[in-house]
């Protein structure tokens, strides 16, 4: 009976059609369920609805060409940047076969994980798994995913990875071998922490990096061609081997120095216990230490310098600057250095950069303590995070910050001029004062439905200038506020646009020496500059000039240029010639 029913399975197989169907300029078998055991299973979640939309189309190319095996299963959630253009794959082979999904989906909503990981662990067993995230606009604690067409605006917060954690891991019974998180500055305390009950391994970058730029990039295809070839590797294996196909480097130009590290999550405890100690010794001794904290602060390596940023700090740094004469300090620092080094199991970085793969948040002024630097406001407050909650870290920022006494800044003062015209660019100036001289943050209101996000921070009373463009003929009503911990009130202004004005186009000359051409499947390409002259001239008919080289990293830094766009000669090693923008 049972070689029966063995033989009428195999007739099925064989004699079953599939259809073949064309989707990305890839090949793809159609609605072909595997239902095997894997020693492994990898759960990709390619999000590129967004700027990384062209990159993330190759890296499915990649994994495609390496293809998987009867060891390892490889399954696939990838979306670009069109409506309508999600889709789940499996690997088999080298082929990609399409699943039962919905056609689009919000990449930054936390069910669309759930979902996805839920549905490969319906459909296959296996030993070991790998949640694998990329995406582009990494937050820290803020917040993780970027998706630009179903996004709302927000990305998915710690607290909701905790409930898809829940959910997916059987309340951390049945916890992933390893998540690893492409992005900027997913390598934090905090989001390591957060993720302590659900994962063992942890992979990500401490600051950000270049993305399509290997080895300086995320090193998807070595990892996974080498646990092809030896499907028996321990998940600290295969995630200490992503650093065997990273070189870190610093993009001078980018303001970013990468560092990616491996994270065993089992020892983040004993990490969160020796910052909690050192938290209670700078809260009990903070009138003495609070201007030697500063100034350690005010040299310590920041993360972040991209998104122009600097409340997020290396902590074995901060505490290594530390001029601190006494042996409780002592005891408690080497306690801390200790337990990050035990956490973090491998590190990846320049031989001069001070790092130890996971950061802190750590603002030098109150404004930073709950400022977002993504969004107009918080999804969730600092002190929501798991690790604020279990130590007492962020009391001893509060206590340091003084942020209990804080009181807002008056009112702003914003002047510029009364009329102009429409498509012209103008320049206004604002000011403001509060009684604790704090720095401050200011958010501007353009009254044509645009805004210009919390942007700062500035020396209290310094005169900051700010532009605005708007594009057709009113009268508007500008409001601005400031805010260090607390709000000010609106500042308002008005100006009117009564007439029409003519842009002029805008444009980018290139020429120089070049390297590194890549080109996507319609022909869009970029480059690493050698030494490029670039000149640039916007409809104000103002003119930039640069010089370009190695250190700007990929041109242009997050696309690529359109050969409709391009009057001029691109070759292997030179290029000249106008990029209309």
């Amino acid at each position: 009976m049972k070689k029966g029913r063995i033989l009428l399975f195999c007739i099925i197989l064989i004699f079953s059609s599939y259809n073949i169907v064309y989707a990305e300029n890839q090949e793809i078998e159609s609605n072909k369920i595997l239902n095997t055991s894997y020693n492994w299973e990898l759960m990709i979640y390619l999000n590129g609805d967004n700027l990384l939309y062209q990159i993330q189309d190759q890296v499915l190319n990649k994994i495609k060409n390496i293809g998987s095996t009867d060891q390892v299963h490889i399954a696939i959630l990838y979306d670009s940047n069109n409506d309508g253009d999600t889709k789940l794959y499996y690997l088999e082979d080298t082929n990609l076969v399409e699943q039962e999904w919905e056609i689009e989906s919000n990449m930054a909503d936390p069910n669309t994980i759930r979902n996805f990981v839920q549905k490969v662990k319906t459909d296959n067993t296996f030993q070991h798994d790998a949640l694998i995230i990329s995406t582009n606009k990494g937050s820290g604690w803020q917040g993780i995913l970027w998706d630009d067409t179903n996004g709302n605006n927000r990305q998915i917060q710690l607290s909701e990875f905790s409930e898809i954690f829940t959910d997916i891991t059987n309340n951390g019974l049945d916890k992933l071998d390893v998540l690893a998180i492409e992005t900027c500055l997913a390598g934090m305390t905090e989001n390591a922490y957060q993720f302590k009950d659900y994962v063992d391994y942890y992979i990500a970058y401490e600051d950000c990096a270049i993305a399509g730029f290997d080895p300086y990039s995320w090193p998807f295809e070595g990892p996974i061609s080498d646990l092809i070839e030896n499907p028996q590797m321990s998940p600290e294996e295969f995630s200490i081997n992503h650093l065997n196909y990273f070189e870190p480097r610093k993009f001078t130009s980018s303001r970013i120095i990468t560092v990616l590290a491996v994270t065993d999550l089992n020892k983040m405890d004993s990490v969160k216990n020796s910052i909690n100690t050192l938290a209670q010794y700078f809260i009990e001794n903070i009138d003495e230490l609070r201007d030697e904290i500063k100034n350690a602060i005010d040299s310590t390596r920041v993360l972040g310098e991209l998104w122009y940023i600097d409340f997020y700090l290396d902590p074995v740094n901060f505490l290594n600057l530390l001029s601190i004469n006494d042996q409780e300090f002592e005891t408690v620092r080497n306690s801390v250095i200790n337990s990050y080094d035990e956490a973090v199991v491998a590190c990846d970085h320049l031989e001069t950069d001070p790092v130890c793969g996971l950061s802190l948040h750590m603002p030098r002024r109150k404004a930073d303590f709950d400022h977002s630097f993504r969004f107009d406001e918080l999804l969730s407050l600092y002190e929501e995070t798991e690790f604020s909650i279990d130590s007492n870290w962020d009391e001893f920022l509060i206590e340091f910050l003084e942020i209990d006494e804080n009181t807002p800044p008056n009112k702003p003062i914003i002047t510029g001029p009364n009329i102009g015209s429409p498509e012209k660019e103008y320049e206004f100036i604002i000011t403001t004062s509060d009684s604790e001289n704090d720095e401050v943050y200011y958010y501007v209101d353009w009254g044509d439905g645009n805004s210009s996000g919390w942007i700062g921070p500035y020396y209290i009373e310094e005169e900051i200038t700010v532009e605005h463009t708007w594009s057709t003929k009113g009268t508007y009503n500008v409001r601005v506020k400031a805010k260090d911990s607390s709000e000010s009130d609106w500042g308002t202004f008005v100006i009117k646009m009564p007439k029409n004005y003519n842009a002029l186009s805008s444009w980018i000359l290139l020429a120089g020496k070049i390297s590194n051409i890549e080109k996507d499947p319609n022909q869009r390409f970029r480059f690493l500059p050698i030494k490029m002259l670039e000149i640039s001239h916007n409809i104000e008919d103002r003119f930039s000039i640069k010089i370009l080289d190695e250190s700007y990293g990929g041109y242009p830094c997050c696309g690529f240029i359109d050969p409709s766009e391009f009057i001029g000669l691109c070759k292997d090693s030179a290029i000249i010639g106008v990029w209309k923008i």
